[in-house]
This record gives C-alpha cells, sequence and structure tokens, in this order.
C-alpha cells in the first residue's frame, strides 16, 4: 500500500486551489482507497502489470472528476449492488460487501466502462 500515498497525494495537490476542508479530501481518498485496495487485492495477481491511472479534473463549480483505471480483469462493481451487508444490526451483517455502498453514497455521480485491457471509474464529487 506504499503507492498509495503517491495518489493521495495527487488528489490533494489538484484540490488546493479549490478551497475544499478536509471532510471532503477525506471522503475522495476513502473512496480511492477502496477502488486501489480492491484492484491490488483482487485484480492484479503477484508479478502482473500493477499499475493502475488518475486522472483528475477540477471544474468550476469546485467539483472534481476523478478517473480511476485499472489493468485488473474487466469487473463492474456498480452492474448489481447489493444491500445484503448493509443491515444496521452487526450481529446479522457479512463480512465485505460494503465497498461498493459506501463509493455510491460519498459520490455525486459513478460510473463503469470497460476497456480493452482493464476498468475504467469515473466518479464526480463535490463538497459538501
Amino acid at each position: 500500500m506504499e503507492a498509495f500515498g503517491a495518489i493521495r497525494e495527487r488528489l490533494e495537490a489538484s484540490v488546493l486551489g479549490l478551497d475544499w476542508k478536509a471532510a471532503d479530501i477525506h471522503r475522495c481518498t476513502l473512496v480511492l482507497e477502496e477502488l486501489f485496495t480492491n484492484s491490488v487485492k483482487y485484480g492484479m495477481p503477484a508479478g502482473a502489470d500493477n499499475h493502475v491511472y488518475l486522472g483528475i479534473v477540477p471544474a468550476a463549480d469546485r467539483s472534481i472528476a476523478l478517473t480511476y483505471e485499472d489493468r485488473a480483469p474487466r469487473y463492474d462493481p456498480f452492474a448489481e449492488v447489493s444491500t445484503a451487508h448493509t443491515n444496521p444490526d452487526i450481529s446479522k451483517r457479512g463480512i465485505g460487501g460494503l465497498g461498493v455502498p459506501l463509493i455510491l453514497r460519498l459520490t455525486e455521480q459513478a460510473h463503469y466502462s470497460a476497456l480493452p485491457e482493464g476498468n475504467r471509474i469515473t466518479l464526480v464529487f463535490r463538497p459538501r
């Protein structure tokens, strides 16, 4: 997870002129960490081309469009969003399955598209 530090630094540098609160930056960082962790844990076997691409485009309304790409096998995390693991009673919750609902809750827009060799997730964040 050392490589995630560079991703976090890039995000922080990209929102400097947008007057975002620390909570907004943390929200984006949490989403990026979830995406990065899943790419590394599930999509990139050891020895594979483990690069991810991060594009960040600030907008005039202080929002950012974030593009996250990996070379993992194609997988649309938004195709079937399960709420099975979001039961408020923790004793009835299963392990895992909270990442996609978390991403959808913390972003204004989330979209998946398949690449010839991987995945692209485009997200929009606005300060709250």
